[in-house]
């Protein structure tokens, strides 16, 4: 069985749920899709990709794994920049 990169999501970024939106706007200003995982299953407290940190949820943002590459630079210019 073969794995379609296209189909496959990698996480790219995990921050509060402002910093995690304002990323994935960033990916898709630059025409990348991404997927913040509290837009795929809501508020769900229970999801193994949720946590609580100083009172707010940890979100992480989601990428086609075909684009990571380009995520990972724009998500490290971010963080760095």
């Amino acid at each position: 069985m073969s794995t379609n990169k296209k189909n496959t999501l990698v996480d790219i970024y995990v921050g509060s749920p402002w910093e995690a939106k304002h990323i994935k706007n960033l990916l898709q200003s630059a025409n990348l899709n991404a997927i913040v995982k509290e837009e795929i299953s809501g508020k769900d407290k229970t999801t193994p990709f949720s946590a609580q940190y100083m009172g707010n949820f940890v979100m992480k943002v989601f990428v086609p794994q075909e684009h990571y590459a380009n995520a990972l630079r724009i998500v490290s210019d971010y963080k760095y920049n």
